[in-house]
């Protein structure tokens, strides 16, 4: 389907900020959007595009082997200028990257290249001698639907960041989420707490960092006349589709009242209260200063502090997850806990 409008990030990136958070709607042309500044930043500045995905296995032969052509191919979608603009380039992508011969020259060159973020401590020196090229780092598919994010993720993407920057205090790294929530790690590690429902750009820490929330209402209208909307109607699916939250991990929701205190929990997130009605567990954000601490680290509280690993903690917490036997107040509850479940599972 065609659209008047998609996604450009042309606008959030004038604003200078060195990092830069956009979250859409799936389908927004945020993808597409990176792919068509690679080829105009080449063009124009002979500049090349560092493209990031969190994981190895998400920089696949099908993504390096034919990653413009969803920009240059035969679809009716393309615009013909972009055809035009670049008519006789020739591409070849390997996991290293894609490289490009455009017409009149004999050489190859780099015009993008692939990191997983999980491994850019290893693979960053593939990028010494060019960094003095690359403007622009975008990390695509930012919020997975199954909220697996890498551990230590920020700490990785701050040392890609400073590694291809090189002291030159310029280059721009824009994220790129398809699913608009404000639980994520990077809204924890900024400490950014805001109201996402309207579309606008923020600017924070002096300019130095941006965020953008983007929709189109047009795409949103006709995903809701759609018959694939008929068929997630009333399923976990249905937010999603229509540009909402999708709560993919089926969160149970209770409240505790009623329920016996059994310990409080503490993360880099926050804390709360965990209670039992017998066979269930509930997580709570209300706060006690009695009993011990589960943790998914040592905080040097004063109080009596337990790692979820210690003990049979990590077992009863896995089963009662597994089993549909834990449940929360709401999703921002889950995010309080949400670190100490990682720790179970890992």
């Amino acid at each position: 389907m065609s659209y008047k409008s998609y996604f450009t990030a042309k606008h959030v990136l004038s604003k200078g900020a060195l990092y830069n958070y956009v979250l859409s709607d799936r389908s927004d042309g945020k993808t597409f959007d990176c792919k068509v500044r690679a080829l105009y930043d080449y063009r124009d500045k002979k500049c090349i595009t560092v493209y990031v995905r969190r994981f190895t296995k998400e920089i696949t032969s099908t993504l390096y082997e034919s990653f413009f052509n969803d920009v240059l191919g035969d679809s009716k979608a393309n615009k013909e200028k972009y055809r035009k603009d670049f008519a006789g380039w020739q591409f070849k992508g390997s996991k290293r990257g894609v490289q490009v011969k455009v017409p009149g020259s004999e050489t190859w060159d780099w015009i993008v290249f692939f990191i997983p973020l999980t491994m850019s401590g290893k693979l960053k020196s593939q990028l010494d001698g060019y960094v003095e090229r690359i403007e622009t780092i975008d990390f695509d598919e930012y919020v997975p639907l199954d909220d697996r994010y890498a551990t230590n993720e920020m700490t990785l993407l701050n040392e890609l960041w400073k590694s291809v920057d090189r002291d030159r205090d310029k280059l721009q790294l824009i994220i790129l989420g398809n699913r608009i929530s404000p639980f994520t790690p990077f809204f924890d590690y900024f400490k950014l707490s805001m109201q996402i429902t309207q579309d606008k750009i923020r600017l924070y820490r002096d300019g130095t960092l941006a965020v953008q929330i983007y929709s189109s209402k047009e795409h949103r209208e006709d995903r809701k006349k759609s018959r694939f909307a008929t068929l997630v109607e009333n399923t976990q699916y249905e937010d999603y589709n229509a540009g909402g939250v999708l709560n993919v991990l089926n969160i149970k929701v209770a409240s505790h009242v009623g329920s016996t205190y059994f310990s409080s929990f503490k993360t880099s997130v926050g804390e709360g209260s965990i209670w039992s009605n017998g066979r269930q567990f509930i997580i709570s954000s209300t706060k006690r200063k009695d009993g011990f601490l589960l943790v998914d680290q040592m905080y040097n509280t004063g109080r009596e502090e337990y790692m979820i690993n210690f003990g049979r903690f990590a077992q009863l917490f896995k089963r009662l997850y597994k089993t549909g036997q834990l449940y929360f107040e709401d999703e921002s509850t889950y995010h309080l806990f949400e670190d100490i479940l990682r720790k179970v599972w890992n």
